[in-house]
């Protein structure tokens, strides 16, 4: 369950995690990483207290909105035990901090805040339906599940991958991808909410599809808030992104598909035969595939961290040279591989 009882063992996988998924992470995603980490010690040290005053409930914000809506905010930050928390982290910390260098820093955390309270709304409106209709009874709900998948949702929608595998299980067409891992989540871990999840689901496709450019930040904003005084130790942080010049709204011209121009050049990896094929599918001027993995130089850091964590050696070295030296991604091949493998 929790730290508590394995305090090595976690402090060894956080140390791995921290070498590896947070590689180049920029400002923001370290930022929501530290403050998650921090909010589950407390959890810990209050022997779970915090999760029933931090949770949300759409019941008790709808009945006493003044008093309880805080539990929209406070919920993202909480988790359950380190196994939730650290495969959340993992997830987010991997997609988000590609987004963040294509959009900046302070249009991220708006767009985080964004995800976080239309998932919120997505979730009461689908937990007072399903009330309705089956009489389904809806829990306190805790964790960053929901932006986790409102920022699949992005990812999908910009990578050219015409298949994706759910956890080297079984593979279906990109479009289905989310819903198709929704499900499988579901399936595996009947006791997630999945209403958590469908609401950030939702959240997600309704920003890629421009339903949400309304309330993004403009660039005359974003520029205002990045030159503001005060705000000045922030943007000399090394790794704070600026978004001048970057725009966080998804195309809806007619007629063509709905995406994310900002995000053409997130470097986001997946395969359609399997990893380790020799071929990565990247984003580029038309989202080709691209050979030659021997070309790149692998980091013999990176690859003996891989190595500590368990992976083959050769292995662990093709899937940083598919990656091109991001650990992250590299992490998540092999850790697809093993799934396969064991199927």
């Amino acid at each position: 369950g929790s730290c508590g009882k394995s305090f090595s063992t976690c402090a060894s996988i956080s140390t791995r995690m921290s070498s590896t998924v947070m590689d180049n992470a920029p400002l923001a995603t370290m930022a929501v990483t530290i403050v998650t980490v921090v909010v589950f010690a407390l959890t810990t040290l209050s022997n779970g207290s915090l999760i029933m005053l931090c949770c949300y409930s759409p019941l008790a914000v709808l009945s006493d909105p003044l008093w309880q809506t805080y539990r929209v905010f406070t919920s993202v930050w909480v988790h359950g035990n380190f196994p939730h928390l650290f495969l959340n982290l993992l997830a987010f910390v991997s997609m988000a901090k590609s987004l963040e260098k294509s959009v900046g820093t302070v249009q991220f955390a708006w767009l985080f805040t964004v995800f976080v309270l239309v998932g919120a709304v997505a979730h009461a409106l689908l937990a007072m339906t399903l009330e309705i209709l089956v009489g389904a009874t809806v829990y306190c709900s805790i964790g960053m599940s929901g932006v986790i998948f409102a920022l699949i949702v992005c990812e999908t929608s910009v990578n050219d991958v015409g298949r994706r595998s759910i956890f080297g299980f079984f593979e279906v067409s990109s479009a289905w991808y989310p819903v198709a891992l929704l499900c499988f989540v579901q399936l595996l871990m009947p006791g997630a909410s999945f209403i958590g999840h469908a609401a950030g689901l939702l959240s997600g496709y309704a920003y890629v599809k421009g339903y949400m450019n309304w309330v993004l930040l403009r660039d005359t904003h974003v520029t205002a808030l990045e030159e503001w005084q005060t705000f000045a130790p922030v943007r000399a942080h090394a790794s704070f992104i600026s978004g001048v010049g970057h725009s966080a709204r998804p195309n809806v011209t007619s007629g063509t598909a709905n995406v994310i121009p900002s995000f053409r050049n997130i470097p986001f990896v997946g395969s359609s035969s399997g990893a380790f094929s020799g071929e990565g599918q990247r984003l580029g001027g038309n989202g080709s595939t691209t050979g030659g993995m021997g070309a790149f130089a692998v980091d013999d850091r990176k690859l003996a961290t891989l190595i500590e964590m368990g992976f083959d050696s050769t292995e662990a070295k093709q899937a940083l040279q598919q990656c091109e030296g991001d650990t992250s991604r590299a992490t998540q091949l092999l850790t697809e591989k093993v799934g396969e493998e064991n199927v």
